[in-house]
């Protein structure tokens, strides 16, 4: 998704079952260090949000980063 912002405009949401299993924040704690992997430190090109315990959202600056990520993760 493009929400033509400033920055973070480049959305993906990803839907995730292993909350229900490893419990919120160890989940989050360890999606963020996976993303932080491939995209940098959280924050300077990219940030984390989840308000739901079952759906998630990487925002990111560059559109290139999120086609990347689509590639690889789209099944």
């Amino acid at each position: 998704m493009d929400t033509s912002t400033r920055r973070f405009s480049f959305w993906i949401i990803f839907h995730d079952n292993r909350f229900k299993y490893a419990g919120r924040r160890y989940a989050n704690k360890e999606l963020i260090k996976f993303f932080e992997n491939m995209l940098g430190k959280l924050g300077e090109k990219w940030q984390f949000d989840s308000r739901d315990d079952d759906r998630f959202i990487i925002k990111a600056d560059n559109d290139l980063d999120v086609t990347m990520m689509l590639l690889k993760f789209y099944k």
